[in-house]
């Protein structure tokens, strides 16, 4: 499935359009049109809503109130539509509030309506808890500042929408011609570019606010009197809002005029009177305190006098028009105006017509060819006076942010580069204009003849006029790099007596004369007359007359020289001469240092180096970089900035071509303090900035230092000690300014936004790169940037004392969200102030993830944003674009570890009021469809950090709609529960809604819901929320099913598929979980219907399918990684900081850090390519496994929920999950180990079931692929069971009911024997020879080894014992006498009875629980093993009874006296074991194992007389037991048994003759017998008494003797039958 946020075009795939609702505002329709990746689903739904929007677009002036509008609404009024969207649920109080706004200020009540009643959404009013207690009729003060506080933020919100539309048309205007926007926005933006009428309003909106701003007063508005006391400024908002609506305009403005064809006439004159109403703005600027937003409406309001005069154009539309013209004429040379630019423009235009009236055809023009002159030299010497460079200059700084400002400024000079002199001034504006144009404006000046003329004119006056040059060439870096390679030109002025004596008329041009001799030149400043340039004789020059001194004249020399070379030498007489107050030679030296830092940031490392050295070639003892060096310390001790700003460029620049030497320079530099002497840049900061209030040097210090850094990362010399000494220094001075910015004086505050951005960009770089990998590994990155992240980390991250001071910047912009975000913009044209808030919240987001990834202690910092959490609420429910962020540092907050009995609640430090603004904004997110999807992903990771992070008051409140104050505030009272304000805003319930929602989000956005919908079911108290509701859950299902698989083309489609895969793995657990807790029958049988059916069963096998490449593209990645760069490996950059539940191309290896590192490398381009392609490889492997485990939770908990009646069908997929494992290699062994479970899981349920007799076929099919599963490599069985560590478990359960369900049918399994002998062999005789063995070599240990602890006992015990059940049913089975030598032979082959008997042997040494377990196990094994002949005969000649007899276990049954209460393990092992054997040797083998059998009942004869003489105990000590019983009757049985063998003369053998009475004494004559028989015919006279002597053999009789109720005497009745069968057995 493609994803919803890829590109938009008109083509995108038809889907149903999402329908706008109540809560779709024009902050959220302007975010969708502007961000980066547009959304296709959203911006397709929205094309509706902006076509009815389209008469509120053309409207410079929206929601304002209209003569036939104006109507307050009635009271009364429940619904309202507006733009076809119905707003419902309006209450009075709202009708009142929307009535006293619109009054107030001249709006239109239904939208202002609209706008409280969406804000409501998102703020709700406040409650006065104290109201109902109050009876009072007197003046509430409490509910007037409420009320007041409630229209503030409504007008807040009113005027902030108002600016958003006009932001929307600007946008419009922006993407008139864009394709990948929908064609309703271009259309639209086309419409409004094209309307002379919009311009002429916007121009009459202008209008009026110019004329209010330029009364003599503000005079307050009356019907703002009622508010003149109140603590909220309503008066200070409107103008302040006004202010920004007027630039908004202004900019909109611009937007339309920039070479807008349909300029005309009425509009240029119709803004130049409002011009000249202004006087240009200057009448404006006295009545403003804001002197920055006055600042920016000026500099619009030139560019936009720029543009209706349309200077570029030689015929503009007013040019013909000889009224319109001398209208403007007189608009523009009124004295009154000072805007020089506005008459620097209209000069030119002037001088275009002066020379256009001495045209013939031109000469009927209103103006005389003499007033033109007049005016022209007139508006000259006013733009001289008004000093028309500066102004130009001021423009640029104000508006260079904005290439479209820029290039209407560079329209100026491109008209003015036919007229324009030569000079310093000049040259300077140009190249400071063109420094902040776009490439192609620069493009476009280079490409114009008059500006070719103009850098020829330059080139040839080099050196004499030397920073023209300079400055021309820097422009663009290639054009002076081939420049300078070879001048080819040298001017300069000698006395006309020199001249005359050095030179002839050259006879091949007149014009020119040649050197009869050779001349020395000496470079600029060159004044000790060292060094000379010389001019070979036959060199041509041109003479040229001097315009300063007659004495003298201009000789240009045709040489060629290197011009490096050349201006090395002057930069090097510049530092010998150095003098900051000479003005000359500062110009000169920064235009030079300008010239290499273009030269080399836009040239090659070898075309940089071979710069460097030419420059170095007349250098005296030193190279040009230690020149270059000594200019910064002159200029640091000098305090001269403008030289220290280029030189810390040019730094950055050298960087990549000598860091080995610009480190060792900082390092001693007196750029900061060493040996106690004060650092230059603090001297230069609090001397110099912090006087003026202007930063260059810091902020340029501050770019240097993110330059230094990211170059440090790259890999190379070996300097990492000098390096991270001078990064620290940095660093340090970093945090210093930083923490300076609260009292610091701003001259421009957008300079400190900038500055704060910049330095906090530089903390995450790293702190994210130290902290993101492991530090431990990576010994690289640590060794460098450790301490100055300790340093950053330790700043931020105060613990003991009251406050950070580091921090304290961050607090306050917390701090000045709600009251002063519109003072941010009202200093700031660009979007600066909205990138410093984002970069402040996520950083301070960032810093708390530190402190909790390192287990570090809570700081103060984390403990104040907890007490300013209610100003964050308040800001994210007012400010959509920093919604995000806000979010982000919240989650944070909330998910950052706490010692437990300190976590800080989240709804505590809120407060009732705020909370439910927080939950109520939330809400209104959940509920509004257009919510772009970086917000949704936020919102989703916020309600995951709640849940996850001990916030349980929050979590109430979420999940449930109870308000936990308002109850605490009942329960105080005495009165029942109330009715929560929020009632039908529970987020799980929204959450519910938004499944059907899901179609129109990405798959990432999908996920993260369903990961936030499950994690809210699973820690919520019910889930009945959920499983109730059929339509949920059909909904779930739906979605389930359109997870569809992908094609694997890219790196893209691997993450694509990656979130496609967890998606379905939410989902499925969302289901199974339902499944599991439901008892709605109609839930659960929509559930079965869906999991049983064929499109289901197919799309379950796909989930269990794996897509395997990481696992053979990890070593060659890893092999051909450490080839290119020795020394480091991947595992170094494994990120350890991740966003949870992202998957990303970098999401595995921190490729930012890598790209850092490596990406000047040679190879590195290829090898990452192959990072990237493991990383997505391994994260694709990591959602199978995840969707694997979901759907077979799913399948569990149905098999759990249809345990007897499972569909048989399901057999197939646990035959094909195993067969999965069989054949896949390189499998992830939580996946295969979920596929054996799950294969169990369904064996188990539906073989123990009713229909599991029927299922022969199937379960055959089961047995054949478990035994080529346990034969096949990867599950490497007899390995794992060896080590008591594997999947082999399942296998071996699957086998036991496998094998139970095929044993009736004898038939089926001799045609099968084959695959029943492979298992017999593997699963029993191998599997247990293997355990045996690993228990024999314990058994050594321990004994060469007392203090040897016995390894995984139980899990080899529970292994023993599976086995054993399995044995028991093989040797149930009625197999033909053929295949027990098969058995045999298996048995033999294996050594088993060997190993069996051997563990037994030393079965002494092993215990488990206390228990010599292993005992018992092993001739439980040996009777299972001895119910075949063949096997039993091999037993016994194998030294059965000489192993049971000496065995040291064995020693404590020979001594007798065993019974349950004396020695339990031992009777049992006795009963249990021995006596069974003993029996079985008899019935297998006949009279010819007699021998043996004797001679082991002698062995135990102790232990046989005990039993049989207990029944003659008196009644004090006589107990009776189901143990003692099952021991009587296989004495008696065994007895019977050898009686069948005996004939008149003693027992039958093969070869002599025993008397009976030899073997059991104590029955051996009939007296014995009856004696016997006598003694329980007495007992059983005595059925109380009896009773009463019954003892526990096991821990159930145990419980059922202590209970005494109905359940033992039934149980006392069957052991008191089975006493009376004992007499059964006698004689």
């Amino acid at each position: 499935m493609p994803s919803a946020v890829a590109k938009y075009s008109d083509k995108t795939l038809d889907l149903r359009q999402l329908q706008p609702t109540h809560l779709v505002t024009f902050d959220v329709v302007l975010r969708a049109v502007t961000f980066e990746s547009p959304e296709s689903v959203i911006l397709n739904s929205l094309d509706p809503f902006l076509l009815q929007c389209r008469d509120l677009l053309v409207n410079p002036d929206p929601f304002s109130a209209a003569s036939d509008k104006s109507e307050p609404t009635s009271k009364g009024t429940k619904d309202i539509v507006i733009r076809n969207i119905l707003y419902s649920g309006i209450t009075d109080t709202q009708i009142e509030d929307a009535n006293k706004l619109a009054t107030m200020f001249s709006l239109d009540p239904m939208e202002t309506l609209r706008i409280v009643v969406q804000t409501c959404e998102r703020i709700p009013s406040k409650h006065d808890p104290q109201v109902k207690k109050l009876k009072s009729k007197l003046p509430d003060d409490r509910q007037r500042c409420l009320r007041e506080e409630r229209l503030y933020i409504y007008a807040k919100m009113i005027f902030q929408e108002r600016r958003t539309v006009i932001q929307l048309v600007m946008e419009m205007l922006n993407n008139k011609n864009n394709l990948d926007t929908t064609s309703t926005v271009r259309n639209l933006g086309r419409v409004l570019y094209s309307s002379v009428d919009y311009m002429t309003k916007i121009m009459d909106k202008l209008n009026d606010t110019f004329q209010l701003l330029m009364v003599g007063d503000f005079e307050p508005m009356d019907t703002l009197q009622e508010f003149a006391t109140s603590e909220y400024d309503f008066e200070g908002l409107y103008y302040k809002e006004k202010l920004l609506y007027t630039v908004d305009l202004l900019r909109t403005l611009v937007e339309l005029l920039f070479r807008n064809p349909e300029l005309n006439n009425e509009v240029v004159v119709k803004w130049l009177n409002l011009m000249a109403l202004t006087s240009f703005m200057s009448e404006v600027n006295s009545h403003l305190d804001l002197h920055e937003t006055f600042t920016i409406m000026r500099s619009l309001s030139t560019l936009i006098t720029i543009l209706v005069l349309d200077v570029e154009n030689d015929d503009p539309c007013y040019g013909s028009d000889s009224t319109t013209f001398s209208q403007i004429n007189k608009i523009i040379i009124d004295t009154s105006n000072t805007n020089a630019i506005s008459l620097y423009c209209w000069s030119l235009i002037l001088l275009r017509k002066y020379y256009n009236v001495k045209v013939p055809n031109e000469s009927s023009f209103i103006l005389t060819e003499t007033e033109l002159a007049m005016h022209i030299n007139d508006l000259n010497a006013r733009c001289i006076s008004l000093n028309i460079f500066k102004s130009f200059n001021d423009l640029v700084g104000i508006l260079k942010n904005e290439f479209i400002y820029t290039a209407i400024i560079s329209s100026v000079l491109y008209a003015a580069l036919p007229v324009i002199p030569i000079s310093n001034e000049t040259v300077s504006l140009i190249v400071h204009v063109l420094k902040y144009c776009h490439n192609v404006v620069v493009e476009r000046f280079f490409n114009n003849p008059d500006f070719e003329k103009f850098l020829v004119v330059a080139r040839t006056k080099f050196p004499m006029a030397l920073s023209p040059w300079l400055k021309l060439a820097s422009i663009n870096g290639q054009f002076a790099l081939h420049e300078f390679d070879e001048l080819k030109s040298l001017m300069t002025n000698m006395k006309l007596s020199d001249i005359s004596a050095i030179y002839n008329i050259d006879n091949e041009n007149s014009e020119l004369v040649t050197v009869n001799k050779v001349v020395d030149i000496y470079p600029p400043f060159e004044t000790n007359k060292k060094l000379s340039l010389m001019i070979n004789a036959n060199t041509k020059a041109k003479l040229l007359p001097s315009s300063t001194d007659e004495d003298e004249e201009l000789v240009t020399f045709l040489h060629k020289y290197d011009g490096w070379t050349f201006v090395g030498r002057i930069l090097e007489n510049l530092s010998k001469c150095f003098d900051a107050t000479d003005l000359e030679k500062s110009e000169a030296t920064r235009d030079i240092i300008n010239l290499f830092q273009s030269v080399l940031v836009n040239s090659t490392i070898s075309e940089g180096r071979s710069v460097i050295e030419r420059a170095s070639a007349y250098t005296d003892n030193s190279d040009i970089i230690d020149i270059i060096f000594r200019i910064f310390e002159q200029s640091l001790h000098a305090r001269s900035i403008q030289i220290l700003v280029g030189i810390f460029s040019l730094l950055s620049a050298l960087l990549p071509i000598m860091s080995d030497r610009v480190f060792p320079y900082l390092y001693k530099s007196s750029l900061f303090s060493h040996n106690d002497k004060e650092g230059m840049a603090s001297n230069i900061f609090a001397a110099i900035e912090l006087v003026n209030g202007d930063y260059p040097f810091s902020e340029e210090l501050i770019s240097f230092t993110k330059n230094l850094i990211i170059h440090t990362f790259k890999i190379g010399d070996s300097l990492s000690k000098m390096k991270s000494t001078v990064i620290k220094v940095f660093i340090e001075h970093l945090l210093a300014l930083f923490e300076g910015f609260v009292h610091c004086r701003f001259l421009y505050v957008n300079q400190m936004m900038r500055m704060g951005s910049k330095i906090l960009d530089i903390f995450a770089i790293l702190v994210t790169s130290v902290h993101g990998i492991d530090k431990r590994v990576n010994s690289y990155v640590s060794d460098i940037f450790s301490d100055s992240v300790q340093r950053i980390v330790e700043s931020f991250l105060v613990f003991s004392n009251d406050y950070s001071r580091t921090a304290v910047p961050l607090l306050k912009v917390i701090e000045s969200l709600p009251t002063e975000y519109i003072e941010y913009k009202l200093n700031d044209i660009s979007d600066l102030h909205d990138e410093w808030i984002a970069i402040s919240l996520r950083f301070s987001s960032l810093i708390i993830d530190i402190r909790s990834l390192n287990d570090l202690p809570p700081s103060v910092f984390e403990k104040q944003l907890f007490t300013k959490s209610s100003l964050l609420v308040s800001a994210y429910a007012q400010y959509e674009n920093i919604r995000y962020p806000i979010l982000q540092l919240i989650s944070s907050m909330v998910s950052s570890k706490w010692p437990e009995e300190n976590t800080p609640s989240l709804l505590s430090y809120l407060g009732a009021d705020h909370a439910r603004i927080l939950h109520y904004s939330i809400a209104a997110d959940l509920m509004d469809s257009f919510v772009g999807s970086q917000l949704k992903l936020g919102i989703f990771d916020f309600i995951c950090a709640v849940l996850k992070g001990k916030q349980e008051g929050l979590t109430v409140l979420f999940m449930s709609n109870k308000d936990i104050f308002e109850s605490l505030e009942s329960s105080k009272n005495d009165a029942s529960t109330s009715t929560s304000a929020c009632a039908s805003h529970s987020l799980l319930e929204l959450m519910k809604k938004n499944i059907t929602e899901m179609e129109f989000n990405s798959n990432v956005v999908n996920f993260h819901f369903a990961d936030a919908l499950s994690l809210a079911l699973n820690t919520w108290t019910s889930i009945s929320e959920i499983d109730n509701d059929t339509n949920t859950v059909e909904a779930l299902i739906n979605r389930l099913q359109l997870v569809s698989n992908i094609d694997l083309h890219s790196s893209k489609d691997y993450v694509e598929n990656c979130y496609r895969l967890k998606l379905g793995s939410k989902l499925a657990n969302i289901l199974a979980l339902v499944l599991f807790s439901t008892q709605n029958e109609a839930c659960r049988s929509l559930l079965s219907k869906v999991l049983t059916s064929p499109e289901f069963i197919k799309l379950l096998h796909t989930r269990f399918e794996i897509v395997d490449i990481g696992s053979r593209v990890q070593p060659e990645v890893e092999a051909e990684f450490q080839t290119a760069f020795p020394g480091f490996s991947l595992d170094q950059f494994v990120n350890v900081f991740q966003l949870r539940n992202r998957f990303s191309m970098d999401s595995v290896y921190d490729l930012r850090l890598m790209d850092r590192m490596f990406e000047d490398k040679e190879g590195w381009k290829h090898i990452r390519e192959k990072v990237v392609a493991a990383s997505v490889d391994w994260q694709l492997i990591d959602a199978q496994v995840a969707s694997t485990k979901s759907f077979g939770a799913l399948l569990t908990a149905f098999c759990r929920v249809k345990t007897d009646n499972l569909d048989t069908q399901f057999l197939n997929t646990a035959t094909y999950l195993l067969k999965l494992n069989v054949i896949e290699e390189s499998l992830s062994a939580p996946v295969y180990e979920e596929r054996n479970e799950l294969a169990f899981f369904i064996c188990y349920s539906i073989f123990n079931g009713k229909t599991g007799d029927n299922c022969v076929n199937e379960a055959f099919k089961i047995l054949e692929v478990c035994s080529d599963l346990l034969s096949s490599t990867n599950m490497n069985f007899l390995d794992g069971i060896t080590s008591s560590n594997g999947t082999y478990r399942p296998i071996l359960r699957i086998l036991y009911f496998s094998l139970n369900v095929i044993k009736n049918h004898p038939s089926a399994l001799v045609e099968k024997f084959s695959v029943l002998k492979n298992v017999f062999e593997l699963a029993i005789t191998k599997a247990a020879r293997a355990i045996l063995v690993e228990l024999q070599n314990e058994a050594y240990l321990f004994k060469s080894k007392k203090d040897h602890k016995f390894k995984n006992m139980d899990k080899k015990l529970d292994d023993l014992q599976l086995i054993l059940s399995i044995l028991k049913i093989f040797m149930g089975i009625n197999l033909p006498e053929s295949s027990h030598m098969d058995i045999a032979n298996a048995i033999e082959s294996n050594d088993t009875v060997a190993s069996l008997l051997s563990l037994y042997s030393f079965s002494n040494l092993i215990e488990v629980n206390e228990e010599h377990i292993f005992a018992q196990v092993s001739l439980m094994f040996i009777q299972e093993f001895m119910t075949i002949d063949i096997i039993a005969r091999k037993f016994v000649a194998s030294g059965l009874y000489y192993v049971l007899a000496e065995s040291p276990i064995s020693s404590f049954i020979k001594e007798g006296g065993l019974s349950v209460s004396h020695l339990p393990e031992y009777h049992k092992l006795w009963l249990n074991g021995l006596l069974p054997i003993f029996l079985t040797t008899l019935n297998q083998l006949g009279p010819e194992s007699i021998p043996e059998v004797c001679l082991g009942i002698r062995i135990f004869y102790k232990q046989v007389v005990t039993c049989i003489e207990a029944w003659f105990r008196d009644s004090s000590s006589f107990t009776l037991s189901t143990a003692f019983v099952a021991e009587t009757t296989l004495i008696l049985l065994l007895n019977k048994t050898l009686l069948t063998f005996t004939t008149t003369e003693g027992l039958i053998l093969p070869s002599t003759v025993v008397e009976l009475g030899d073997v059991i004494p104590v029955l051996n004559t009939y007296e014995k017998q009856n004696d016997f028989a006598d003694a329980i015919n007495n007992l059983l006279k005595h059925p109380k008494f009896l009773r009463l002597r019954v003892v526990p053999s096991t821990i159930e009789e145990k419980k059922l003797i202590a209970n005494k109720d109905g359940a033992f005497a039934a149980f006392a009745e069957r052991l008191l039958a089975d006493v009376r069968e004992l007499k059964d057995y006698l004689g």
